[in-house]
């Protein structure tokens, strides 16, 4: 979700057009890696699934593609973060202060818009 993009964030945070294209290019341009791991996550999962419901794997084999699966995940989760702090890099102290404080007071933001950035 590109909480930057709606009119309200905008005007609450006085977010530039330069930044605003910033926003957009730091977002697409570590997009294509989050959703391949989120593929990758995907399948692996659904490998370890039919793994487990067969229930005659050997233990050691279960381990591996659990840690597979586990070691995709903090891959994901840490170019995540690092999204969202190059994005946070991008607003001046002010903004930032006044998006904690949006996303505090805001049902919409409190969602968001941390929690859907891959989508």
């Amino acid at each position: 979700m590109r909480w930057w993009r709606k009119a309200d964030v905008q005007q609450t945070l006085k977010l530039t057009r330069s930044q605003i294209e910033r926003l957009d290019l730091t977002f697409d341009r570590e997009r294509p890696e989050r959703v391949a791991l989120r593929r990758k996550i995907a399948e692996m999962d659904r490998l370890l699934r039919r793994v487990l419901e067969r229930g005659n794997a050997e233990d050691e084999v279960v381990k591996r593609l659990s840690e597979q699966v586990e070691a995709l995940r903090a891959q994901h989760n840490v170019r995540r973060t690092l999204m969202i702090f190059a994005i946070f890099r991008r607003l001046t102290p002010e903004q930032r202060a006044a998006l904690t404080e949006l996303r505090r007071t805001d049902a919409d933001m409190r969602s968001g818009p941390f929690v859907e950035f891959d989508r």
